[in-house]
């Protein structure tokens, strides 16, 4: 039985499954000297020269990238990173790091500044791609009153990870503080913490004020983004006025305004070839081959590795890979088990249109999107890029992968 079968099969849910997590030490870490977005950079580093948390690793005039903590340059170079879908301009570092070290100065009354302040320190850091893999501009509001809800989001987003859930619980105590910078953040009143239906009793007697905890069901894909704003919207929030967050940006931006620490680990869950998941806290930067290796999992030719979930992960190119923010999982599918995707033609069957959760039609928007004609495919923007279409298709067509690509293609 193929990896996607296997899955139609199941019922598509979300386990709430508590699980601590392990520390891991890299030999070394690569981090990316380009933005997201690709646009060069220049940098002063050399081989051979010490960072301290904080030191500058390379800049263009839109932003700069920090060194979230200590080591020795190793080798300016190149690696490979699957948001450029090659190798880029990267520096290799051996770490040595130490714990809550400060690498800026923290904010004066962090408490009382605007909200424009806040996001110009965050620019100045470098902050919001480090922690989920994207420019500022994706989150900051564009007027004071674009955003009426901010939604902290600690449910997980793919079947069987586990790292956001296990982060809500473990760093409960900072959350209240998380929830007073995230409405000074966005500039809002109403902040709502987003959970696990089976643990939202527990989140629940942590805030007794002042935290709104909105309980999510373990249906696939009840805890994407979109999926809760749409709720919220049904329920009278005025459409295109929620924002999300991941729980990881709200601590991490917290601890970096509140005390000068910038995030130097990634919390996400490595789930193997059998299904058996482990909840990792590696270094920024950790590669995909130390992480497999310390975890003694095996990986053999043609397996397929995902950042992300078996849903919606993206497979990698290379073991040399480093974890980089927005990685919440690594996924391995063993070659037996994975389907090859075909491009047969649409049976007309129903079926991803039964399935869609945006009430979309899947056969449709694949037909203009299989021929580049993105443009042309109806309701595109709509899609969620949940991937549930790609799953129950029995001509094996690769839907969501089109679609991505669309939008990529079209946002450019």
């Amino acid at each position: 039985m193929g990896w996607s079968n296997g899955l139609k099969a199941a019922r598509f849910l979300i386990v709430s499954e508590l699980q601590p997590f392990t520390g891991l030490e890299a030999s070394e870490v690569v981090w990316p000297l380009v933005t997201d977005e690709d646009v060069p950079c220049t940098t002063p580093l050399k081989n051979g020269d010490i960072l301290e948390p904080g030191t500058l690793l390379s800049e263009n005039e839109n932003a700069q990238r920090l060194a979230p903590f200590a080591g020795k340059v190793e080798e300016v170079t190149t690696a490979p990173f699957p948001v450029h879908f090659r190798a880029a301009p990267a520096v290799r570092v051996k770490p040595n790091l130490q714990p809550n070290v400060p690498g800026v100065s923290p904010v004066p009354d962090a408490f009382k500044a605007t909200s424009d302040q806040l996001w110009q320190q965050l620019k100045n850091w470098g902050f919001p791609s480090f922690v989920l893999g994207m420019p500022l501009e994706r989150l900051q509001p564009k007027t004071e009153d674009d955003v009426q809800v901010l939604v902290i989001n600690a449910a997980d987003q793919d079947l069987h990870l586990k790292a956001r859930q296990q982060l809500a619980r473990d760093r409960v105590d900072a959350l209240a503080d998380a929830a007073i910078l995230m409405k000074r953040l966005f500039n809002t009143t109403r902040v709502v913490l987003a959970v696990p239906e089976s643990g939202s009793g527990f989140f629940s007697e942590s805030f007794h004020d002042g935290l709104e905890i909105l309980p999510i069901s373990p249906q696939y894909p009840q805890s994407f983004d979109r999926v809760i704003a749409s709720g919220l919207v049904a329920k009278g929030v005025p459409s295109g006025s929620v924002r999300a967050v991941p729980v990881s940006f709200a601590l991490a931006a917290t601890d970096v305004l509140l005390r000068g620490i910038l995030p130097t680990h990634l919390h996400l869950t490595l789930v193997d070839a059998g299904g058996a998941t482990k909840n990792l806290r590696a270094p920024v930067g950790m590669t995909v081959r130390d992480i497999l290796q310390r975890n003694r999992v095996t990986v053999n030719t043609f397996d397929r590795i995902l950042f992300g979930g078996a849903l919606t992960g993206q497979a990698i190119f290379s073991l040399d890979t480093p974890i980089v923010p927005g990685v919440e999982g690594l996924t391995i599918i063993a070659a037996t088990a994975a389907d090859e995707y075909q491009t047969r033609p649409c049976v007309n069957c129903g079926a991803c249109i039964k399935v869609c959760p945006a009430h979309l039609q899947p056969n449709a928007m694949g037909r203009y999107c299989e021929y580049l004609r993105y443009a042309e495919a109806p309701n595109l923007e709509s899609c969620i890029d949940c991937g549930l279409c790609s799953v129950v298709c029995p001509s094996l067509r690769p839907l969501r992968q089109w679609f991505t690509l669309a939008k990529q293609n079209l946002a450019r």
